[in-house]
């Protein structure tokens, strides 16, 4: 299992070119960094329904990464 893990869209909405730009640009940078990260990108499914007024970006750090952080 990846120390990071990036999961971004919903099958619900489609994912505007900026914010797939900025997650991946952000996934490359965390990478360059050293970490092991996993990124996900949901696309979008036509016919899907659901609540989504925000759009949501979810990071898992894992525990390796959490307790180097929080000692630097």
């Amino acid at each position: 299992m990846a120390d990071v893990r990036i999961n971004a869209g919903h099958a619900y909405e489609v994912m505007q070119d900026e914010w797939r730009w900025a997650t991946e640009g952000f996934a490359k940078e965390l990478r360059q960094l050293g970490m092991d990260l996993e990124l996900e990108i949901i696309e979008y499914v036509p016919g899907r329904l659901g609540l989504g007024p925000v759009k949501w970006t979810e990071i898992f750090i894992g525990r390796t990464v959490a307790t180097s952080a929080s000692q630097t």
